[in-house]
């Protein structure tokens, strides 16, 4: 069964987007908050696309949308740093979903590095 969680207006994915994505896997922690800035918890996601403007992650948590994110990507030789909101997400499995997030501000890093990184594999 999927639950679909978006934000009341919201277009589907295609007719939003003002950059293309870039097919990248690699594994970042967040920290997410509520609209209103609490913290809330914690988390491991893997990362499916990304553009200079959003992202889509895989993760174990329901993260709701207009959910605050501070996402940290660290490899050996690049760190990625940003400010996301959730603008979608969706179960598609238990215990995993999927995030759209639109980037707010990138605080170390950028985009670009990330997209040419090679993947990193996932391990269960």
């Amino acid at each position: 069964m999927s639950i679909d969680y978006y934000l009341p207006g919201e277009r589907k994915a295609s007719d939003r987007r003002a950059h293309p994505r870039t097919t990248v896997r690699n594994q970042l922690s967040y920290d997410y908050y509520s609209p209103e800035g609490v913290k809330l918890g914690s988390g491991l996601a893997f990362t499916l696309n990304i553009s200079q403007s959003g992202m889509l992650l895989e993760t174990d948590k329901p993260l709701e949308p207009a959910a605050g994110l501070l996402l940290e990507m660290v490899t050996p030789l690049y760190t990625f740093i940003a400010n996301a909101v959730a603008v979608y997400s969706f179960q598609i499995e238990e215990h995993r979903f999927r995030i759209g997030l639109s980037l707010q501000k990138v605080i170390e890093g950028g985009w670009q590095p990330i997209a040419d990184m090679p993947a990193v594999e996932e391990r269960e």
